[in-house]
């Protein structure tokens, strides 16, 4: 069985522009083909029907890739996915997580970080690194904060935010080796070209 850093290093993640939900279930069979470890099914406004998403699920159990699920316990139940995400001001202390699911938390500075395992984070999704464009209003992550993350909370981290091609390797010298994408992966639609150039610097991490 795969270890928690195996299955969050090559980390996707769904996106009202780039999926839509005719077009989902053929980009991840695409993604899934390429390197992609494990996908975050965002669906707040409700893009994605019940039907489509147990399809993906069926999909990435035959792919073995993971389902994680942002936001919505009951979803992730209701699929039997793999793991939920949670950002700082989802987190409820009265939130009866299943143990078949791991948990992440997003942390975009150390306290929020150590709140985050506090809390029984199984991983914490930091950042963000650079600005994004899928995401307007992240909060950035101070390198002083990354590095005493990195030095100080022993639990996996997958690093978010504006990573592409060409800042990837700066994560090199904080020993982080898991990575998130959105616009990285999707833009122009060379899914596959996306994921192999991607995948040879996050496999070089």
């Amino acid at each position: 069985m795969k270890n928690l850093d195996e299955i969050l290093r090559f980390y996707a993640i769904s996106d009202d522009i780039y999926t839509k939900e005719d077009e989902l279930l053929d980009i991840c069979e695409i993604l899934f083909a390429n390197y992609v470890t494990c996908f975050q099914v965002r669906n707040k406004a409700n893009n994605y029907s019940l039907n489509t998403l147990l399809k993906l699920k069926n999909l990435c159990e035959i792919k073995k890739v993971a389902l994680i699920i942002n936001d919505d316990l009951d979803l992730a139940i209701k699929l039997n996915a793999d793991g939920i995400h949670l950002g700082q001001s989802d987190i409820n202390k009265n939130l009866k997580i299943p143990k078949n699911i791991f948990l992440g938390i997003s942390a975009s500075n150390y306290e929020e970080a150590l709140k985050g395992l506090q809390l029984g984070a199984n991983y914490l999704g930091i950042g963000a690194i650079y600005e994004s464009n899928t995401k307007k209003d992240a909060k950035m992550l101070s390198k002083n904060d990354l590095i005493k993350i990195v030095q100080e909370i022993n639990i996996p981290k997958v690093a978010i935010g504006g990573l592409n091609y060409q800042n990837i390797d700066n994560l090199k010298e904080f020993k982080i080796k898991n990575i998130a994408c959105i616009s990285a992966i999707y833009e122009n639609q060379n899914y596959k070209a996306n994921c192999e150039k991607l995948w040879k610097k996050i496999s070089l991490l």
